[in-house]
């Protein structure tokens, strides 16, 4: 989004789910950004989950480091999810069950979330990459799930400091549609890499 807006929990977010919560700029009434500002906003707060991420799981194989920044970016809870805890023990089955708990907001599973969490899943314990088609299926779907409950992307949700079951302590966690987050992860490597010029998807 260009154009700044209040998500559900009345907080100004632009781009690329950017809150204030993230850093500068501070979203308020009436701001817009352009698509290239928008990227490079996303590419300061992703720099910020991504040590974070390098902090709580150490040297990790890419595909899993990817699904766990994805994660992070979207719960901010890296370093209490008990699945994190239970990957660096080698409990890969119990890891697995214990990232797809985070799928609840306000204390209901939100299919978006539900479809995010398969797709971190097949990331950090298949190494696998949702391919473009079956990212826009999912992203259709999501859309439809959200418009038919007044669920927007960025949530804030409160509870218990280990609930499992959402975002917890009153943190305000920016996130988007099901895979756009890890699509832009893809395309934002690459610019990294190659300095080449891309686009925001919209």
């Amino acid at each position: 989004m260009l154009k700044a807006y209040r998500d559900v929990a009345g907080i100004w977010t632009i781009g690329v789910g950017h809150t204030a919560h993230a850093g500068p700029p501070k979203p308020k009434a009436g701001m817009k950004i352009t698509r290239a500002e928008a990227m490079e906003i996303f590419a300061r707060d992703l720099g910020k989950f991504e040590m974070r991420v390098g902090a709580a799981l150490g040297d990790v194989p890419q595909h899993v480091f990817d699904g766990a920044v994805s994660f992070d970016y979207n719960t901010g809870a890296i370093h209490r999810a008990s699945w994190a805890k239970s990957y660096r023990r080698g409990d890969m089955a119990a890891a697995e069950r214990q990232l797809m708990l985070w799928n609840k907001a306000g204390g209901r599973v939100v299919k978006g979330l539900t479809n995010r969490r398969k797709a971190e899943a097949d990331l950090i314990f298949r190494g696998r990459y949702r391919s473009r088609a079956t990212e826009r299926a999912e992203k259709i779907a999501t859309a439809t799930a959200i418009a038919a409950a007044p669920v927007a992307a960025t949530v804030a949700v409160t509870g218990p400091p280990d609930a499992e079951s959402g975002i917890s302590n009153g943190l305000i966690v920016a996130g988007v549609v099901v895979l756009a987050v890890l699509a832009i992860f893809a395309a934002w490597r690459l610019v990294a890499r190659h300095g080449q010029n891309i686009k925001a998807e919209a």
